[in-house]
C-alpha cells in the first residue's frame, strides 16, 4: 500500500516537474526571442562602431548576465587585431580602444584564424601566452569567457567576445545564439564601415571644393595660407599650418 500511494505520489511530482521545466523552457524561449528582437533594433539604429557594441552589449546583459564585452576587428595594415569597442564595469588599463594586439597566443586569436567559437568556462589565464591578457583577466576576475568569431562570407572581420566573473556560464544553446547575434553585428559592422568610408569620402570632395575656392579668391599669401587653413581644419583638426 505504501509502495503504491509512493508510486501516485511521484506521479503527480512528475508531471509538476515536467509543468515547471516546460515553462522555464517557455521563458528561456520568450527571453531569447526578445534578446535577438533588441539586438536586431540596437544594430539598425546605431552605424558608430564605438556605440554598436555598447548598445549590444545593453540588450545581451539581461539575458548572460555579462561582466564585460567586446569586439575586436582585424586591421590589414598591421595584421593584428585591434579594439574597438569595450563594455565593462570598470576603467580600462590594459586594453583600451584603438589598441592593437596580437592574434597569435591569444583567445582572440584563436577564434579569428579557427573561424569557431571558443569557449572557456574556466579560464586559465596561463593559455594566454600575451602578458596584457593575463593581466586583464585577473584584473576583472574573468572566470568563463565566449570568443565568437565574426565571419563574413569565408573569412572573419573581428571577434565579439563576453566575460564574466561566474564559472561554466556559457551553455550550448547560449555560444549558438552568440553566433547568430555575431553574425548580425557583422552585417551592421561592415554597413557602418561602409558609411564612414562613405562620409569620408564627401568630407573630402568638399574639403577639395572648398580649398578650390579659397585658392582661386586669394592672390595674397597671408589671406591664402588662412583660408586655406580654414577649410582644412575641418578635416584635419590640426593646430598649425605653414607655407615654406
Amino acid at each position: 500500500e505504501d509502495l503504491v500511494l509512493f508510486s501516485q505520489i511521484s506521479g503527480q511530482i512528475a508531471i509538476a516537474l515536467e509543468n515547471v521545466l516546460n515553462f522555464e523552457g517557455a521563458n528561456r524561449e520568450r527571453a531569447r526571442a526578445q534578446t535577438l528582437l533588441e539586438i536586431n533594433n540596437a544594430i539598425t539604429t546605431n552605424l558608430d562602431l564605438q556605440e554598436l557594441i555598447r548598445a549590444t552589449s545593453a540588450c545581451l546583459r539581461e539575458y548572460f548576465k555579462h561582466d564585460f564585452a567586446g569586439m575586436s576587428l582585424y586591421d590589414e595594415e598591421s595584421g593584428q587585431l585591434v579594439v574597438h569597442s569595450l563594455d565593462s564595469s570598470q576603467p580600462e588599463k590594459y586594453l583600451i580602444e584603438g589598441e592593437l594586439f596580437p592574434i597569435e597566443g591569444t583567445l582572440n586569436g584563436l577564434a579569428f584564424r579557427s573561424r569557431q567559437p571558443i569557449v572557456r568556462n574556466r579560464i586559465d589565464p596561463d593559455e594566454s601566452s600575451w602578458a596584457l591578457a593575463r593581466q586583464f583577466f585577473e584584473e576583472h576576475g574573468l572566470r568563463a569567457a565566449c570568443f565568437i568569431p565574426m565571419i563574413s562570407g569565408e573569412s572573419a572581420i573581428g571577434v565579439l567576445n563576453l566575460g564574466t566573473k561566474r564559472e561554466d556560464a556559457f551553455s550550448k544553446a547560449d555560444v549558438e545564439l552568440l553566433t547568430h547575434i555575431a553574425s548580425q553585428i557583422t552585417i551592421a559592422v561592415q554597413n557602418s564601415m561602409s558609411f564612414e568610408l562613405a562620409k569620408k569620402a564627401k568630407e573630402r570632395t568638399q574639403i577639395l571644393l572648398e580649398s578650390n575656392n579659397a585658392i582661386t579668391t586669394s592672390l595674397n599669401l597671408s589671406n591664402l595660407l588662412q583660408t586655406t587653413s580654414e577649410c582644412l581644419r575641418k578635416y584635419f583638426n590640426h593646430d598649425l599650418a605653414g607655407f615654406a
